[in-house]
């Protein structure tokens, strides 16, 4: 579950004014400015692209500038003989 607060003063991002507002969460990208969360599959894959910088909300169609977070994980199996 994301954190909608701002990591810096606690007040809820919709509400912050400390001008330094910050979202963070691994389900989708926070609009630090309304707290909505804009679901990676509505970005037309742009959310998945390290090369991604900005956003626009879609909820108060604002800009904001984002960092996508790339995790890898590996399985690994025996090879058979």
């Amino acid at each position: 579950m994301p954190d909608n607060d701002c990591f810096n003063c606690d007040a809820p991002l919709a509400e912050c004014a400390c001008g330094d507002s910050e979202g963070y969460s691994q389900d989708a990208l926070v609009c630090p400015y309304c707290g909505e969360l804009n679901a990676p599959a509505d970005s037309d894959g742009q959310a998945y692209s390290e090369s991604m910088e900005e956003y626009m909300c879609g909820a108060c169609g604002k800009d904001f500038e984002c960092t996508v977070h790339i995790m890898h994980s590996w399985t690994s199996h025996r090879k058979e003989a």
